[in-house]
């Protein structure tokens, strides 16, 4: 079996009150749509925290419907 393992820097989420969203992601479209693992976490001063970790067959589509997930963004609000 071969692995293979590629970190993307961490994508900062936007407001997204103008496509009646809580948050938008720039450069989603940037992000393949194949297997993953995504994080979404809040920044308190310098520590990062995890606040939910998830995987995906198709990481840009779970993303997209993750964006669509009221309760996990008021979480990140």
């Amino acid at each position: 079996m071969k692995i293979d393992l590629k970190w993307d820097k961490p994508t900062k989420l936007k407001d997204g009150a103008k496509p009646n969203f809580i948050y938008t992601c720039a450069g989603l479209d940037e992000i393949l749509n194949r297997p993953g693992i995504y994080i979404f976490a809040r920044r308190f001063g310098k520590p990062v925290v995890p606040l939910y970790v998830g995987q995906a067959l198709k990481l840009r589509s779970r993303i997209e419907q993750q964006l669509n997930n009221v309760q996990l963004m008021m979480g990140l609000k």
